[in-house]
């Protein structure tokens, strides 16, 4: 598999990681910090721009 297709799969991964961990404080009713949310942003765009990438350069 090449390195940015992993690297993609990686990303994805760790965005749903942290998709049900806020959805886990959500049901407890903790506040989301705001380094999480940046996290999450950065990790959104990410993904965003790995998705807007042509197949045959992934």
């Amino acid at each position: 598999m090449p390195a940015r297709c992993s690297e993609h799969t990686a990303d994805a991964r760790h965005f749903d990681r942290m998709r049900r961990a806020r959805n886990q404080m959500h049901y407890e009713a903790r506040p989301v910090a705001a380094a999480d949310a940046d996290k999450a942003a950065r990790t959104a765009r990410a993904l965003l721009k790995a998705a807007a990438l042509p197949l045959d350069h992934q």
